[in-house]
Order: C-alpha cells, then sequence, then structure tokens
C-alpha cells in the first residue's frame, strides 16, 4: 500500500488544516491530497489528527507551566483560571510581550507537529511500513532569534547599570530585612560604583531589538600577593519582564570568555537561593568548585 511523503510542505498543510474547526478533514493516505469530508467509507481515506478547544488548552497550560519568565506566567495563569473568552485573553498577554510570543508559537508548533508524527505512523503501521522518525524528517530548524545583542557597557548607562545592580543585590538577599539587606549593600559596593567601573571591571549589558537595556553583568579583578590573579562575579541581572529567555546566560558567557581569555586563576560567584543555577551551569561549563563559603542560622 503506497503511502504519501511528510515533508514541511505537507507538515504544514496538515497542521493549517488541523487548527480549521470549521471544516472536517482527511487526507488521501496514497497521494496525500486533503479533502473536506469525514466520510471514511474510501479505505484510502484517513481523518487528520484531532485538535480542538480541550488539546488547545491542554498546550496553553503546558506551555505556562513550563516558561520561565515570572510576570508572564503569572498572567498567563491567571487567564487560564478565568472561563469565558480565555484564549483570546491569552493571546492578548502574548501580544504584549513579542518575544514570549514567539516562544509560545515555536512550543505549539512542536507539540502539533509530534502529535502528526505519531498520527503519520499509524497511517505507516497500517500499512505494513516502518516507522517515520525525527531523525527522517528534513525541516528547516525554526530558531528563535530575538536578535538580542550584548554591549560594553558606558558611563551613559551608569543610572541603569546601578538600577539593576542594587535590585539584584536586593532579590539575593532577600531572606534578610530590608534594613539588614540596605547596610550590607553600602559595605560590599563601598564606592565602587562610579564612573572608573567602565574603564576597569568587565561590565556588559544586553538589548532588545528595539535598543532598550535589559540587563547587565558586571565583574571586576583583582590580586593577591604579587600575581595570584582572580575575578569577581558582582552582578548578573535581566529585568523580570525578559527573563526565562537565556539572556542570562549570554551575559554570563560574556564574563567566561574574559576569564578564559586573561590569566586569572579564581572566579568568585556568590551563589544564594534562586541564583544556585550558576553553580550547576558552570560546573557543565567545565568549572570545578574549588571553595564554597556557607551561612548558617539557629
Amino acid at each position: 500500500m503506497d503511502v504519501f511523503i511528510l515533508d514541511s510542505s505537507k507538515l504544514n498543510e496538515i497542521m493549517y488544516n488541523m487548527e480549521n474547526q470549521n471544516k472536517e478533514s482527511s487526507i488521501v493516505i496514497s497521494t496525500g491530497e486533503i479533502l473536506y469530508t469525514d466520510d471514511l467509507k474510501n479505505s484510502d481515506l484517513y481523518p487528520l489528527p484531532k485538535w480542538g478547544p480541550v488539546e488547545g488548552f491542554r498546550i496553553m497550560n503546558e506551555f505556562v507551566s513550563d516558561l520561565k519568565n515570572p510576570i508572564v506566567k503569572q498572567e498567563l495563569k491567571s487567564v487560564l483560571n478565568q472561563g469565558h473568552g480565555v484564549f483570546r485573553k491569552f493571546k492578548n498577554v502574548l501580544k504584549d510581550s513579542p518575544e514570549i510570543e514567539r516562544i509560545w508559537y515555536s512550543f505549539k508548533k512542536d507539540a502539533i507537529k509530534s502529535k502528526v508524527l505519531n498520527w503519520y505512523n499509524q497511517i505507516r503501521e497500517y500499512a505494513g511500513l516502518d516507522l517515520f522518525s525525527e531523525d527522517d524528517f528534513e525541516e528547516e530548524q525554526d530558531l528563535l532569534d530575538f536578535d538580542f545583542i550584548i554591549e560594553k557597557g558606558n558611563i551613559d548607562e551608569f543610572d541603569f547599570v546601578s538600577k539593576c545592580d542594587k535590585k539584584g543585590f536586593y532579590e539575593l538577599y532577600s531572606n534578610y530585612p530590608e534594613d539588614v539587606i540596605q547596610d550590607m549593600y553600602n559595605r560590599k559596593r563601598d564606592d565602587m560604583l562610579n564612573s572608573s567601573m567602565f574603564d576597569s571591571d568587565f561590565l556588559f549589558i544586553a538589548k532588545n531589538p528595539a535598543g532598550e537595556s535589559v540587563g547587565i553583568v558586571w565583574a571586576a579583578s583583582y590580586i593577591l600577593g604579587d600575581s595570584y590573579q582572580g575575578m569577581d562575579l558582582l552582578q548578573l541581572y535581566v529585568t523580570p519582564e525578559y527573563r526565562g529567555l537565556g539572556i542570562g546566560k549570554l551575559l554570563l558567557n560574556k564574563i567566561l570568555d574574559e576569564y578564559k581569555s586573561g590569566e586569572f586563576k579564581d572566579l568568585i560567584v556568590n551563589c544564594q537561593g534562586k541564583k544556585s543555577w550558576l553553580i550547576t551551569y558552570l560546573e557543565l561549563e567545565g568549572y570545578n568548585l574549588a571553595s564554597q563559603e556557607l551561612s548558617f542560622r539557629i
């Protein structure tokens, strides 16, 4: 029994018709022609995979569950708990966050694609053919290229850097009372925030496609003894509305490149609470944990 070839063009056609809920569609197994009919008396016809409101709502839930951006995640959670107009409201929230919207469409496409591939294998199994794997499927990779750029910081960005550093510091030590955090911040920074930091330190800023600054990374070098040189990662901060897009790792990699290109021995990273992912990431990149400072309470 002949079975149509599933390529990128046919996949897109099937996906389009799956989401067209106004018409029942079937496919001619031998040719791949899609017909608007649910009359399956012809043995060469097979119904397209089901994709309706139930399936759509389920994939929306899965997307929100996996989403890393805390602000958009909470907004979408609130929408999903509403009964009327949930699909329209879901789209409206995403329109206000173009980067997240693009991730959503990619996530949704992957989910439907997986459903189509399983459905296609049912047809091949029915025809007595070998199963089709994703490795056999030739499709141009849909890259999520958001055109974020990482630039070296300059004095014109001083206010933005200062605000990000303070917000990041407060988040890092959020388990302390606010007055304690303020004293810690003043003591640890101790006049480090000044115009000279843009020349002497390693400071990079992430910008979105519109040229708006959305995050910073800041590190400073130090020398112990005559020549023992190290690097201290002072701040890594991404504005909340842009979190979960990999910007933090882009910024961190800039500092790691500087570290590798220099004669640094140690990279000092302050990991508390939510920043503990840094340890895992650095270990995966081949860095070994040399020492660890612990804080105890009764």
